[in-house]
């Protein structure tokens, strides 16, 4: 599964965290990739210098140190560089990879992940000017590339607040949104991080995560153990 925002700051790894806490929550295995770029911060969300294993960031081989947290893999950085998407997945035997890819749809690869990935998850927030930035409208049309070639496409729309023309927003959105997550207190926000948490493990949170991901997540999940998929 590829998460990507349309343009930058629009909740990419947000959500791609999001849903990897509710995998884990559901007892399901998976790896959570970070795509290297300049805007990189997954190491650094994670509290990777005091967290991460002995031996994690200077291992030669990316794929040599498990980084693990219950039902999740981390593996921020450079594993993109190493194998093949597939190739990866063997390797990390683990059949559901969760690749936040950013606003970078366009680097190499972004673009030979969603090859091959199965599903893709775009986020939007309710900053609507944003969708007719240049980059936002060629990644719409990648999208829309990918979806006629068979991929399945899924709308997070992020940041959500009550607001007159909320309705208005959503409907303006390229697909109508598979799943909505609030807007999260910047006050908790900052208060996580200073406590070396994210914030999707600030109980309150979480259960907002869970209310609005968990029925998408529940039909998405039944029809991945139906069709037997193994690479998403």
């Amino acid at each position: 599964m590829a998460v990507g925002a349309l343009y930058p700051g629009a909740g990419a790894t947000f959500t791609a965290l999001a849903l990897a806490r509710l995998l884990h929550d559901h007892g399901v295995y998976h790896t959570v990739i970070e795509l290297p770029s300049l805007r990189s911060e997954l190491f650094a969300l994670l509290e990777g210098e005091r967290k991460a294993p002995a031996g994690f960031r200077d291992a030669g081989d990316p794929l040599a140190v498990p980084w693990e947290d219950g039902h999740t893999r981390w593996l921020p950085g450079r594993a993109a560089e190493v194998l093949p998407w597939r190739e990866l997945a063997t390797a990390l035997q683990r059949p559901m990879l969760v690749v936040d890819i950013g606003a970078d749809w366009e680097q190499p690869a972004a673009q030979r992940l969603l090859e091959v990935a199965t599903d893709l998850v775009y986020t939007a927030d309710p900053l609507i000017y944003k969708l007719e930035q240049p980059s936002a409208r060629r990644n719409v049309r990648l999208l829309q590339q990918h979806e006629r070639a068979g991929k399945r496409v899924h709308g997070a729309a992020v940041k959500s607040v009550r607001m007159a023309g909320r309705e208005d927003w959503l409907r303006l959105l390229p697909h109508p949104p598979a799943v909505e997550l609030p807007a999260i207190d910047m006050a908790a926000m900052a208060a996580a991080a200073w406590n070396g948490r994210l914030i999707h493990d600030e109980p309150s949170v979480r259960r907002q995560l869970q209310i609005s991901l968990r029925p998408w997540l529940r039909r998405w999940l039944a029809d991945y153990a139906r069709t037997g998929e193994r690479t998403r």
